[in-house]
């Protein structure tokens, strides 16, 4: 699969999903790889629904094994060199406002109250209303802007992105290292995590 050449500009992202009167779909595209082993797929669904920003379709799993061990390497080594936590990180926690992925644009009730939590330990907890759903580690560059998450499930592969902030507001872009560039999301900070609506049926 070709990787996109140049970037979509965010602020597209949020004309476009101001203007849709159409509910985003919310079934998700997942197209497993037929040399996942059949054990890891209904945890690789699984994740998919949880991680709204899940990049990894159609990757094996020796790949994505590959991908985890260089990106703990890394890991390690910046939290060895740049320990400190960043406050405009993890002061409370950050709202997905709208997704961007290749050409499909996620907003509203699609996004089901999904939030990602950075915490001053190095963690990371992510989910939807009050529920949290996964968890795994994470280090920001305030010098690079380059935030990196790793996963505590094995099934799922790390991913890098560019941060983009903007006072109370922040664009995470996928770069191309661990395959996210054609991802993009804008994030809002709040002080706690969106409640479910009494309609919801999730």
């Amino acid at each position: 699969m070709n990787m996109l050449s140049t970037k979509i500009n965010i602020s597209l992202v949020w004309v476009l999903a101001a203007a849709l009167t159409v509910t985003a779909a919310t079934s998700c595209k997942n197209t497993l790889n037929s040399s996942i082993s059949p054990e890891k797929v209904e945890e690789l669904k699984k994740k998919v629904l949880d991680y709204l920003m899940n990049n990894q379709e159609g990757l094996p799993d020796d790949e994505i094994k590959s991908m985890r061990a260089s990106a703990k390497s890394i890991l390690d080594l910046r939290m060895k060199e740049s320990p400190k936590s960043i406050t405009s990180m993890d002061k409370d926690l950050w709202v997905y406002d709208a997704i961007l992925k290749s050409s499909e644009v996620i907003f509203g009730a699609t996004l089901k109250g999904g939030w990602i939590d950075f915490k001053e330990n190095g963690n990371y907890t992510y989910g939807f209303f009050d529920g949290a759903r996964g968890q795994g580690k994470y280090h920001y560059s305030s010098d690079t802007n380059l935030l990196l998450l790793l996963d505590n499930s094995n099934a799922m592969k790390p991913h890098e992105y560019q941060i983009k902030p903007n006072n109370d507001m922040i664009v995470m872009e996928g770069n191309g290292t661990y395959k996210d560039n054609n991802i993009q999301a804008k994030l809002s900070r709040s002080a706690s995590a969106p409640t479910t609506p009494k309609d919801d049926t999730k």
